[in-house]
């Protein structure tokens, strides 16, 4: 299938593959199918370029959020090439997402290597026992010494207190993120009023936290900040490099993901934080840590902010960080994701083949 975003940020789209088949999706997400399987692929391609994009959104409605229907694709014109290129363009665009789904489960056989080595409990399964049943509503007490700066709630939750201990019970030693065996620096960049440019006017493409988990953060859409305005900053805090490690810092909390080879030099937004490990031997290890659900969950803990919710570097520099006693079990955690974020670099340069092929359709039909 392919799926398509109806309402709100209209025109993403995405292959069904086995990462989502058997997954539920929300209204929200237009179904279609094809008479023809090569011409899922390359519809895809289609809608990935600024032409079929634009030809998409127009069909939009709706007074405060946007909105398409099913029934506006059906108009959509679809250049008519060659069978054998729309083939071409169709296998290259599965091939990416199988690159895609091989990534994910050797992610997920990282994290059930973690789990297992340190004897998680999974997150829904913690049930602590600091609660007094009988009052009647949710509470818990705690020491005035353990209060440690903070008189928020969510901070000194029991559960909070139950995923450390059982982190710390099998490891060989709970450290931190600050530690300079495993890291050498968390910072993000200072706030600033952002001058844009287009493509090929001299800006760096930029991310947003928004769009850090898609493999081609805003695809054709990309945003690019002007290099002449913004060197020194670009230059000292923005730019992201292979296996850096970034967490959102800012409304969404605690999404974490370890930049591939292809966002290397690109620019991200202040509102991620940085983190760069000591070396390759650690990054993919530290990631799969913190990209586990009782990483984000520790992330989270640190929030604050009235309305929109906020986390520093100096909160994640404190973040309790298990080291393994298999220091092999360890090195094959770490191995495991590095490949996995390979896989993903090589998932992107099979897309941009197809979308180069769709492209050159379009501009040899124009001209």
């Amino acid at each position: 299938m392919l799926l398509i975003s109806r309402s709100g940020t209209i025109g993403k789209c995405a292959i069904s593959s086995r990462t989502t088949i058997g997954k539920l999706f929300s209204d929200d997400v237009i179904r279609t199918t094809f008479k023809h399987e090569y011409d899922l692929g390359y519809v895809y391609a289609f809608l990935h370029t600024p032409i079929g994009l634009s030809i998409l959104q127009s069909n939009n409605y709706g007074a405060v959020i946007d909105h398409i229907e099913p029934e506006h694709l059906r108009n959509i014109p679809i250049p008519n090439a060659p069978k054998d290129t729309r083939e071409r363009i169709h296998h290259l665009a599965i091939d990416s997402y199988d690159l895609r789904d091989q990534s994910n489960e050797f992610i997920d056989k990282a994290q059930e290597m973690l789990y297992k080595e340190l004897d998680l409990p999974k997150l829904s399964t913690i049930k602590p026992k600091q609660y007094a049943n009988n009052a009647g509503f949710r509470n818990y007490s705690i020491k005035s010494s353990q209060l440690d700066g903070r008189l928020d709630v969510s901070y000194h939750l029991p559960e909070l207190e139950t995923i450390i201990y059982a982190i710390s019970k099998n490891a060989a030693e709970v450290t931190n993120l600050g530690d300079k065996r495993i890291s050498k620096g968390l910072f993000v960049g200072n706030r600033f009023k952002r001058v844009y440019v287009k493509k090929g006017q001299g800006g760096i493409i930029y991310l947003n936290g928004k769009s850090i988990n898609q493999l081609d953060p805003n695809g054709c859409q990309k945003q690019y900040l002007s290099f002449i305005q913004h060197e020194e900053q670009i230059k000292e805090q923005l730019t992201l490099f292979t296996n850096y490690i970034l967490i959102t810092c800012s409304g969404t909390l605690g999404r974490v993901i370890l930049v591939p080879k292809h966002w290397n030099n690109w620019v991200g937004t202040h509102d991620l934080i940085r983190l760069i490990p000591k070396d390759d031997s650690i990054a993919g290890f530290l990631f799969c840590y913190l990209n586990s659900e009782i990483g984000k969950t520790l992330i989270q803990r640190y929030a604050y902010g009235a309305v929109v919710d906020h986390i520093e570097p100096i909160h994640i520099k404190d973040l309790p960080t298990p080291l393994l006693k298999d220091k092999n079990v360890q090195q094959e955690i770490n191995d495991l994701v590095l490949h996995a974020n390979d896989l993903r670099y090589q998932a992107y340069l099979k897309e941009q083949e197809a979308l180069d092929l769709m492209n050159n359709i379009l501009n040899e039909k124009r001209y």
